[in-house]
């Protein structure tokens, strides 16, 4: 098991809120690569009856080619929403 996941519905709206992943322990996806640290959150708003992901927020760390390290983090707001019929 790599990752670890929360979802967090709120009972009074009856809607999801957000969603919150993260890794369980470090891995490593190639061979130069070690992740060390991950956490993505994703939030969700609703527009009419539709869910939309308003804000995405990512941090991870690790190592890269044996002597870089790396330490991201980024949020991306999305507050632009066209609802189609």
């Amino acid at each position: 098991k790599v990752f670890d996941g929360h979802l967090f519905f709120n009972t009074q709206t009856r809607q999801i809120e957000k969603l919150v992943i993260s890794i369980a322990k470090p891995f490593s996806p190639g061979l130069t690569i070690n992740v060390e640290q991950f956490e993505m959150n994703i939030a969700v708003v609703k527009i009419g009856e539709q869910l939309h992901v308003s804000q995405i927020e990512s941090h991870k760390s690790g190592t890269a080619f044996l002597f870089n390290s790396f330490d991201e983090t980024s949020t991306r707001k999305l507050s632009k929403f066209v609802v189609k019929s």
